[in-house]
């Protein structure tokens, strides 16, 4: 049976789990936006986004910096319940 804190533990994953698939849902729509301004861009009619293109690609990787900090705190939670499995399990012999 698990103890509290490592059920809470589980449940810190599933948070994070949530965070890193919506922020990889906003992320996929700043690409497609940025896709598609630079797409209605035509230069020879002085069509350009640039500002808008730079904010989203900004957004975008903030959104990455988001993504990549919650699945490093998911991996050390993971990783800390391994080894205090391994340890829990080392201290019984």
């Amino acid at each position: 049976m698990s103890n509290p804190e490592e059920e809470s533990l589980w449940d810190e994953i599933s948070r994070l789990s949530k965070e890193i698939e919506e922020l990889s849902k906003k992320k996929k729509e700043y690409e497609a936006k940025i896709k598609e301004l630079m797409f209605k861009e035509d230069p020879s009619k002085g069509i350009y986004f640039h500002k808008e293109i730079f904010e989203l690609q900004q957004k975008k990787l903030m959104t990455e910096f988001e993504i990549d900090c919650r699945r490093k705190k998911k991996n050390r939670i993971l990783w800390y319940l391994e080894e205090s499995k391994i340890f829990d399990k080392s201290k019984k012999h």
